[in-house]
């Protein structure tokens, strides 16, 4: 806005930069920034300076217009916003499968354990199992212990077996798993002249024949507590303790 008089002496400009453009004898201003309007006297600016001839009182009222508000809206808010939105989709992507493959690992694991005590427990009666778990964890316990004794005495290049003058070696002894029962049945169940018949028959007919006798043996063993010890050849190993 250009100076404006107390008689009602109008002038709007529109100024850019260093330039003013001349708009009218009237106020043009958009009404919809009279809120961002400010204004101050002529006087205040250029001092008592002998530029008032007619005895007017001048002041200047400057306000936005469009045109300033455009140059200063952008999209990058936007941009920013979409592109945050996209990082934070894809690293939750990125936890749901990173936690899938985890939860299918740990799985994995589980049921290789879940076969692995199963396949003991079909081999080794409850007490041995308990004897071999219990060693193995022993095992590991004297693992860690060597490791964290070489850390500790051994230096780099050293022989390890002139270091610990025969500790390691009396660590890694085993205990044998054996146990006495006074009160014991073992079974020897033998097929007489299995030799001579399977000679005359085929792989196919001595193997039905083996799996048929058996897993009715493993039928009635499971039924009365019976542990099976092993099959060799025709024969059934089985004991009762």
């Amino acid at each position: 806005m250009g100076p404006r008089s107390f008689v009602s002496q109008l002038r709007c400009l529109k100024v850019d930069g260093s330039t003013a453009t001349f708009l009218g004898k009237s106020d043009l201003h958009d009404s919809k920034y009279d809120y961002l309007g400010t204004g101050t006297s002529v006087e205040s600016i250029l001092g008592n300076q002998e530029w008032n001839t007619d005895g007017c009182h001048y002041s200047i009222r400057a306000f936005p217009s469009q045109d300033l508000e455009d140059s200063y809206k952008t999209n990058k808010p936007w941009i920013y916003a979409v592109a945050l939105a996209a990082l934070f989709l894809f690293t939750s992507a990125v936890f749901v499968v990173f936690a899938y493959v985890v939860e299918r690992r740990q799985k994995l694991v589980l049921n290789s354990a879940l076969q692995s005590g199963q396949l003991v427990s079909s081999l080794f009666p409850e007490a041995v199992r308990e004897k071999l778990y219990e060693e193995q964890a022993a095992q590991a316990k004297l693992k860690e212990k060597r490791a964290n004794w070489k850390d500790a005495n051994i230096k780099d290049g050293d022989d390890v077996s002139t270091q610990d003058g025969g500790h390691l070696s009396s660590i890694e002894q085993k205990v044998a798993i054996a146990n006495l029962y006074s009160d014991t049945t073992i079974l020897l169940a033998d097929l007489v002249g299995f030799t001579a018949w399977s000679s005359k028959r085929s792989p196919a007919q001595v193997f039905q024949l083996l799996e048929t006798i058996f897993g009715e043996f493993d039928r009635i063993a499971a039924h009365k507590s019976v542990f099976k010890v092993e099959t060799i050849g025709d024969c059934y190993v089985a004991g009762k303790f």
